[in-house]
């Protein structure tokens, strides 16, 4: 049960060109820590993202929109680890 307890499930924190800021802040996240990671994918704006992941190792993943032509995709880690509480 514990173990249950420490595992995290991946969690939508964009979609369609926008952040899901709710979530953003459920998990911790801020504008900084988002727009690192779209540069990261080789994004300029948040209107080229389909959709952006905060992965269970806290790395986030971004789905560039359609017709966007970026580098291969990579995976950011989070500055900071989540709180089990």
């Amino acid at each position: 049960m514990v173990q249950r307890l420490l595992e995290f499930e991946p969690t939508i924190i964009g979609r369609n060109g926008k952040w899901l800021k709710d979530q953003m802040e459920e998990q911790g996240l801020d504008l900084d820590d988002v727009h690192a990671a779209l540069r990261e994918h080789g994004l300029s704006r948040v209107e080229q993202m389909k959709l952006a992941v905060l992965e269970e190792d806290g790395s986030i993943s971004i789905v560039p929109a359609a017709g966007e032509d970026t580098p291969q995709a990579r995976r950011r880690r989070r500055r900071y680890k989540r709180s089990a509480f």
